[in-house]
């Protein structure tokens, strides 16, 4: 579907002119409000695409990066616009559409500044010096968008099909001569190569913002752990180095200062019966408890505790005896490392 697109200084009256010039063409009148829906569709933030177009200032900076991309989002909108139904368009955009992209009406509206100023006094209640200071910053900005546009390589108009100048003829008057041209033109006839473009363009458009957009979006943040993972860890570490530390110093030390041997004296007997051996079989008695249970060892009882003999094999001969034994003690296990065993 056909495209005009309506430009023009601020109250100059574009609006009124898109309007007029629809009604009569049968169209749709478009502006930017529009364009930014249609856009937002897609998951950007209105406010950031609306940050892209002019009047939010500063736009040498927004050919680079997110803003280049939602350019071409705004691009994107405006072809499937014009691709779905007629269209008149007066909004900020029209320059991202580039020439010769389908049927393409360009009309640049040129009001007598005085027209202006009186405009902009009615609508915000200004004095006329102060509209008119609004007029020129607002010129002087829409002429540096341009600028800035042809710079970045966007496709900005060079030229209009139709210009009105309105201090020749009122606002009916040009929207009835545009709409007589576009119909002589038959500007409003199906034209395949002109769909096929638009529908290419807003394909391009679309998959460039996406693109940019994916290779803006910042990296996931890496997996910290929480404050209390960390301590606990940390806890951890100093624990096991704690007991490292010491059990290497223990080792050390029994190396460099052995324990000097001592004597023991008790019953030879087991770590099941303790000393409950009493008969004539004790001997056989404690051999046969250690035998049969892996788990029974041969102990010293010195008749208060009990211990237990490293060594598992000579005190068989010993069972159910007096002894002394000889060796060092470990306190922790109560185990007694046998050196020698004599009887009493």
């Amino acid at each position: 579907m056909p495209i005009v697109i309506v430009s023009g200084g601020c109250y100059s009256g574009r609006r009124e002119l898109a309007e007029r010039v629809a009604r009569n063409l049968g169209a749709v009148c478009v502006d930017d409000d529009v364009l930014v829906e249609r856009a937002s569709a897609w998951g950007t933030p209105q406010r950031q695409l609306r940050a892209a177009l002019p009047r939010a200032g500063g736009f040498l900076a927004r050919f680079k990066g997110r803003r280049r991309a939602h350019l071409n989002q705004l691009r994107a909108a405006l072809a499937e616009e014009a691709l779905t139904r007629g269209v008149v368009y007066h909004g900020q955009a029209g320059p991202l559409l580039p020439a010769g992209v389908g049927r393409v009406l360009r009309v640049r509206l040129v009001a007598p500044l005085e027209l202006r100023i009186t405009r902009a006094c009615e609508a915000l209640k200004l004095g006329r010096t102060e509209a008119l200071d609004l007029i020129r910053s607002t010129d002087r900005r829409d002429a540096k968008w341009l600028r800035s546009l042809e710079k970045a390589g966007w496709a900005a108009e060079s030229s209009c099909d139709f210009v009105v100048h309105l201090d020749e003829v009122d606002l009916d008057g040009a929207a009835n001569a545009i709409a007589a041209f576009a119909l002589r033109r038959r500007f409003f006839d199906f034209d395949p190569h002109g769909e096929a473009a638009l529908a290419s363009l807003a394909m391009a458009s679309r998959v460039k913002a996406r693109l940019a957009l994916n290779r803006l979006a910042p990296a996931p943040a890496p997996r910290l752990w929480p404050a209390w993972g960390v301590m606990a860890l940390i806890l951890c570490a100093v624990i096991g180095y704690s007991f490292l530390v010491q059990k290497a110093v223990s080792t050390a030390a029994r190396a460099l200062f052995p324990e000097r041997a001592r004597t023991f004296t008790g019953l030879i007997t087991d770590t099941l019966c303790r000393g409950d051996h009493k008969d004539a079989q004790a001997g056989e008695c404690v051999r046969t408890c250690v035998r049969l249970d892996n788990k029974v060892r041969y102990a010293l009882y010195d008749g208060r505790r009990l211990y237990t003999l490293s060594d598992q094999t000579g005190p068989a001969a010993f069972a159910a005896r007096r002894v002394e034994v000889s060796g060092v003690l470990d306190a922790k296990q109560r185990m007694i490392e046998v050196r020698a065993i004599r009887p009493i």
